[in-house]
């Protein structure tokens, strides 16, 4: 699968999450196990079968070569303004992503990575990784 659209899937999933959590309560299971939210649980169910820990694992492997290429043989220093917000940015993701504790299920952990930790990595690589991008 190509990297930038698992990162593509993971964010729709985190947006999708963190817009239901506040009709969903003070915890997620009321999402995971309400009737109310059938239907969105289809829909995270249907974003997450498409990830595994292999295209996870690619995902991060892409950033980390998109960070070499920022370089080109450069020192940190050198890079420009944007490519600095770029290469940290990059960072950050490939940083938590790697570090992910979590099982990529719909389950209360799950979501809680997602919202809380990737979902802001992901927002602020965004702009960086046109979908276009191979």
């Amino acid at each position: 699968m190509n990297p930038w659209a698992v990162l593509a899937i993971l964010t729709a999933a985190g947006e999708l999450l963190r817009d239901l959590r506040p009709k969903a309560g003070a915890n997620w299971r009321e999402l995971f196990e309400s009737d109310e939210f059938r239907s969105d649980r289809e829909r995270l169910k249907a974003c997450l079968e498409k990830l595994d820990d292999r295209a996870l694992a690619e995902a991060v492997a892409a950033l980390g070569r998109r960070r070499q290429e920022l370089l080109a043989g450069r020192v940190f220093a050198d890079l420009s303004t944007r490519e600095l917000e770029e290469y940290l940015a990059l960072g950050g993701l490939e940083q938590i992503l790697a570090a992910r504790h979590v099982r990529l299920a719909l389950d209360p952990s799950f979501a809680t990575w997602l919202v809380v930790h990737a979902l802001p990595a992901l927002t602020r690589v965004a702009r960086f990784l046109p979908a276009s991008r191979e």
